[in-house]
């Protein structure tokens, strides 16, 4: 099947529901007397054997269904759900349920909050959400941290450099000071609450398919254009929506030694769930498409309690690579950059197909109504601009995870300094190491896992990015 035809289907079929009520009844004085309507996908009733979860979303994504919160709320958002059914014991807990068949709001009215963007499950596991940050990549910080004292720029302008091994004040730096800096858990210009991500944490932003279901590891080498082929055939993708992997030590290199289990990257990946994702891409914009994170598959589920995880985080992600070499459409003048947009969208009826139109996105300024219902993250070109050599220009961002680990030698800035990279380009996305450690990077942190979404060291919070506007939008 053509995955552009109009009957091209991208999974289990979902439904579309109808709602009216009488306005002039139920907000009598307020309303005319006309019928109100509005349309969702996915109901919210839930079964203690359902093996996937429910949600209300708007067509385009990042909206919900619910009360709207009075007074000073301490979410900005709705998180009770209006059901049509009275059967507590079929209630899963995992929304705030309201009944409105019952004689306590019989009658009542209840308005719709139409512009919320960021789903909060109320499900509680050791006193934290269950269910943190539905869009994963707003745990990536907004702009690149500072390299030479503790903080956060405030652009994400370029800062290449092809001269001094790409060291840029402030902005870029080898292996050894971003060890002490950054990588250890006690790192000297980390921030509180923020830690440098792992190869697979680098996930929340960029693809992650794993090289097979059975083998369950992340590819070495380059993922290019013709290595991700387009739907309707889903891709593996791992992501731990679970905990955040702290240990000191994790390496990439050592997968075939067997006294370093405790140090392998994929030290626990044969027990976190696999999620489906679906790709399309357009080469001629260098632009690359995915719906993220389904997970109404059975390997999308937790080992440890085989919890299943639904479509708490499906996500629609669009990958822009701008002035990276490519045709001139790509081409602004704004200097190399990825720009990374995402949109929560749940059990929305959304195919690959919808989203590699414009119109769905809409404009990425704030002239756009759903501007703020996107997550944006630019990843500019930062230091070297030849990691994997040649001719190339590319971009290199650190991760936590080393190459090689000896354990007879010291733990310092001179021993134990090999770190791998995440590598971007109009090619595709890679990874790579360099073992003598010359050569500078930039670095983009993370907010980890446990800190409150919508507190103040979120990072929508807590970083502004003053050129996101000229970095986002088109030519």
């Amino acid at each position: 099947m053509n995955p552009l035809d109009e009957s091209a289907d991208y999974g289990s079929p979902l439904y579309e529901y109808r709602y009216t009520f009488d306005a002039s009844a139920m907000r009598k004085g307020k309303e005319k007397a006309e019928y109100d309507e509005f349309y969702v996908w996915g109901m919210p009733i839930p079964k203690l054997n359902y093996i996937g979860q429910t949600m209300l979303t708007a067509e385009r994504g990042g909206f919900m269904l619910g009360r709207k919160q009075k007074g000073n709320p301490r979410y900005p958002y709705a998180d009770e759900w209006l059901v049509g059914q009275s059967k507590p014991q079929e209630w899963s807990g995992e929304f705030k349920v309201l009944d409105f068949k019952s004689k306590k709001v019989k009658g009542c009215g209840f308005s719709t909050e139409v512009g919320v963007c960021r789903p909060r499950f109320s499900e509680m596991r050791d006193g934290k959400p269950a269910y943190p940050w539905a869009n994963p990549l707003e745990r990536l910080a907004v702009t690149n941290s500072k390299t030479d004292e503790m903080g956060f720029h405030d652009t994400n302008a370029p800062h290449p450099n092809e001269a001094d091994y790409g060291w840029v004040n402030n902005w870029s730096l080898k292996s050894a000071d971003m060890k002490m800096r950054f990588a250890l858990n006690n790192g000297t210009m980390k921030p509180q609450d923020y830690h440098l991500p792992t190869g697979e944490e680098w996930g929340i932003a960029l693809p992650n398919i794993l090289t097979s279901i059975y083998n369950g590891t992340l590819p070495i080498g380059l993922t290019g254009w013709n290595n991700i082929k387009s739907a309707p055939n889903p891709y593996f993708e791992m992501f731990d929506p679970e905990e955040d992997d702290m240990r000191p030590i994790i390496t990439a290199g050592e997968t075939h030694n067997s006294n370093k289990a405790d140090i392998q990257e994929e030290r626990f990946w044969n027990n976190k769930p696999i999620f489906y994702s679906y790709f399309m891409q357009d080469k001629s914009r260098l632009e690359l498409y995915a719906i993220r994170f389904y997970g109404n598959n059975k390997e999308a589920q937790s080992h440890k309690d085989r919890r299943p995880y639904g479509n708490r985080y499906r996500c629609a992600y669009r990958w822009r690579f701008m002035d990276a070499g490519g045709p001139d459409a790509t081409n602004d003048g704004q200097g190399m950059r990825l720009v990374v947009q995402s949109r929560w969208i749940g059990n929305a009826n959304v195919t690959v197909r919808d989203i590699m139109d414009d119109k769905w996105w809409g404009e990425c300024s704030d002239s756009n109504p759903l501007y703020r219902t996107d997550c944006y993250r630019v990843l500019p070109c930062v230091g070297y601009p030849f990691p994997k050599g040649g001719a190339t220009w590319r971009m290199a961002y650190w991760s936590r995870t080393r190459w090689k680990y000896d354990t007879y030698d010291k733990d310092n800035e001179h021993s134990n300094k090999t770190f791998c990279y995440r590598v971007l380009s109009k090619d595709g996305f890679d990874r790579g190491h360099n073992d003598n450690a010359t050569l500078h990077y930039g670095v983009r942190l993370m907010v980890n896992r446990d800190v409150d979404e919508f507190g103040k060291r979120a990072p929508r919070q807590l970083q502004k990015d003053k050129d996101e506007q000229r970095l986002i939008r088109r030519k």
